[in-house]
């Protein structure tokens, strides 16, 4: 596979192997404003919790499974 950048979403775990097949690398949305509701079912989580603002982060997969978050945006509308 010859790919420049891979874009994830709602995936469990992405092994290294696959992860680092692009050369730019991988990024990956996720469905909470991490590092609140890591894991899954983050919205479900929220909700439970009743939390007041959730929203999206948007970060780069590396080796040390150490987030670079690129973008977060939150939102209070429920």
């Amino acid at each position: 596979m010859n790919a420049d950048l891979f874009i994830v979403v709602a995936f469990r775990k992405i092994p290294k192997e696959v992860y680092s097949i692009p050369k730019l690398g991988t990024i990956n949305l996720h469905a909470s404003l991490l590092p609140n509701y890591r894991g899954a079912a983050p919205i479900n989580w929220a909700l439970i919790n009743n939390e007041k603002v959730t929203g999206v982060t948007t970060f780069f997969f590396n080796e040390k499974l150490i987030m670079e978050i690129l973008f977060q945006k939150g939102s209070s509308d429920r």
